[in-house]
């Protein structure tokens, strides 16, 4: 409101108009019914009470904005202006909204139709997009903070924004959006919570403006396998050794998993502690449960191989981890080398074979090596060690990478004895395992084993034929021999008795009758006993059936009508040990020279 007066001395029309010194601001007089007019008639002397309506600018910005009303006499001769000015303060306005899109895909409806977001508590983040509106008149930053009503244990880190301050935003209308994150934490349990954004001014921190998210989360299956980097080598072949892998129930509820091996070609492995051999114990949220796997490896394997071990659940089979370990195997002779080594060959049994073999530090710093070997098929035909002072040992560098050790080989005397073929090839490995970096140094020794020749049982059978042979061929020697002494003998009897010179056939015959048909004849005497016989003459009445040491006594010649028979030789003087075994007087009168000659002989 303001008044005008007539200050003149005459009656006289005034026009009357407001001006502003900002754009899009306007006003408009009005008299004091409310009627907007433009001029007024004033008689000399007299005031009215008038008002300026002000209309703003729509969305003006806080400040000082300055108007001029002005009053103009258009009567008379005399023109004349008069001016009122005023300054009108514009306001800081504030005020803000906060929106999340509902748009997502996250988004359901729950029981009462309001929006919420469902989930499993699987680790899978979900993010919502938020809208920050500033409705004031002025530039306007704000601060955003997030509140849950998670366990405390997921509190802090169930519900984030990337940015806790926005930018400022421009008057009426500047907006801002950011996202919300929904970690969805492993081991959250089922239920429903809410998640509250606030948006605070940081001019006026009294004007805050917040929203609620609702969240359900559903029972979840989730788990984790563990992976180990072994920072050891392997021996293939060696003995089976274990490791421990964890299994860990990230769900929300209590869990069983079902374990599997994918093994790479050249490795062998198996659980040892699953229940039925495949499954885990039921494992508590948030517990674990170490699975023990043993392993070997292949002989002749060399390289790096990855055991994977998988892990589903049975409450939701389309949960499914896996973890495990990379195993190197082998060698690849780059840290530690085995230098290459000469034939081994065994053809003794008596006496232990050495082999001294070299191995050299490849690397740049000292190594701590043990030494072992790989025997495969070969422990079957001979044994093999490494000297106890070679079996574990430190190479330098320099002057000192160098070793050299000594592997030791036996035999046992029925294996060369019965190989089948002349010789039989083998081959042992050994190995140099550093205990420093992870490497395995090997090398293939060849082993020859060349057989031992002796005589078969088919070769001693005919052994024994020979031996048998030549005994009857010396019996037959000896018969020969006794025939010829006793044709020596009659011959030397003949010359001496000339008084039987005249005799004929049949006299001599006849005389020889007489003389010797009661005496036995002589045990033939060989020339030299066989190595089995006795020396001695057998008993007559109990000769050998098999071989016998001496001819059976011949039958008596038949009684012939003769003279009677003079009178029987005293013989030779009987040895010192007496009368022969199975010897009568009668013989040895006749023979006892004989049997004398030969065992003197002896």
């Amino acid at each position: 409101p303001f008044q005008i007066t007539n200050t003149g001395n005459l009656d006289s029309t005034f026009e009357l108009r407001s001006t502003f010194n900002a754009e899009l601001w306007s006003g408009t007089i009005q008299d004091d019914v409310g009627n907007a007019i433009t001029s007024i008639f004033m008689e000399k002397g007299t005031s009215t009470d008038l008002s300026l309506s002000i209309s703003a600018e729509q969305q003006a910005t806080p400040g000082q904005i300055s108007v001029e009303i002005r009053a103009t006499r258009t009567s008379g001769n005399v023109v004349g202006d008069t001016t009122l000015n005023r300054l009108i303060n514009v306001p800081i306005y504030r005020d803000s909204n906060l929106e999340v899109d509902y748009s997502s895909p996250y988004f359901s409806t729950d029981e009462s139709g309001l929006p919420v977001v469902v989930g499993y508590a699987n680790g899978e983040e979900k993010m919502l997009r938020m809208t920050l509106f500033n409705n004031g008149n002025d530039e306007e930053s704000f601060n955003i903070t997030v509140a849950n009503n998670f366990p405390i244990y997921y509190r802090q880190t169930g519900a984030t924004v990337d940015n806790v301050e926005s930018p400022l935003l421009n008057e009426w209308g500047g907006t801002w959006s950011f996202f919300l994150n929904l970690p969805m934490p492993l081991g959250l349990p089922e239920g429903f919570y809410d998640v509250i954004v606030t948006a605070t001014n940081v001019n006026d921190p009294s004007l805050s403006v917040s929203e609620v998210v609702s969240i359900e989360v559903k029972k979840t299956a989730s788990v984790h396998v563990e992976t180990d980097i072994s920072d050891q080598s392997y021996i293939p072949g060696d003995l089976a050794q274990s490791m421990t892998f964890e299994v860990t129930n990230n769900g929300n509820i209590q869990d069983t998993f079902e374990m599997s091996l994918n093994l790479p070609q050249g490795m062998n492995a198996q659980f040892t502690n699953l229940v039925d051999g495949s499954k885990t114990v039921p494992i508590n949220s948030g517990a674990s449960y170490n699975v023990t796997v043993e392993f070997s490896f292949v002989e002749g394997t060399s390289a790096d191989l990855n055991m994977v071990i998988i892990a589903k659940s049975l409450f939701d089979e389309t949960v499914i981890a896996s973890g495990g370990s990379t195993y190197s195997v082998g060698s690849t002779n780059q840290l530690l080398k085995i230098l290459p080594s000469q034939l081994v060959i065994i053809d003794d049994f008596e006496n232990e074979v050495t082999l001294e073999v070299t191995v050299r530090n490849q690397y740049s710093t000292a190594q701590s090596v043990s030494m072992d070997i790989g025997a495969g098929n070969s422990s079957s035909w001979f044994q093999s060690r490494i000297d106890s002072n070679d079996r574990q040992f430190v190479l330098g560098t320099g002057d000192d990478s160098i070793r050299v050790i000594t592997v030791t080989f036996q035999v046992t005397e029925s294996t060369l004895m019965t190989l089948d073929q002349p010789t039989f090839d083998s081959e042992i490995t050994l190995y140099a395992r550093s205990d420093t970096v992870a490497e395995v140094a090997q090398s293939e020794i060849q082993v020859q084993l060349r057989k031992i020749i002796i005589e078969t049982n088919d070769d001693q059978g005919s052994s024994f034929d020979l031996a048998g042979a030549a005994m009857w061929f010396g019996f037959v020697l000896v018969m020969v021999a006794g025939i010829v002494i006793a044709i020596r003998i009659l011959k030397n009897v003949e010359d001496e008795d000339d008084e039987y010179a005249n005799w004929g056939q049949e006299g001599y015959q006849d005389s020889i009758t007489a003389t010797y048909q009661s005496v036995i004849s002589a045990p033939t005497v060989p020339s030299g006993p066989p190595a089995t016989l006795p020396s001695s003459m057998p008993p007559q009445s109990a000769p050998p059936a098999s071989v016998p040491s001496s001819m059976p006594p011949q039958s008596a010649l038949p009684a012939q009508s003769a003279p009677s028979a003079p009178s029987q030789p005293s013989g030779p003087p009987l040895p010192a040990t007496g009368l022969p075994a199975g010897w009568t007087m009668a013989q040895w009168g006749a023979y006892g020279a004989q049997w004398l000659e030969q065992n003197e002989q002896q």
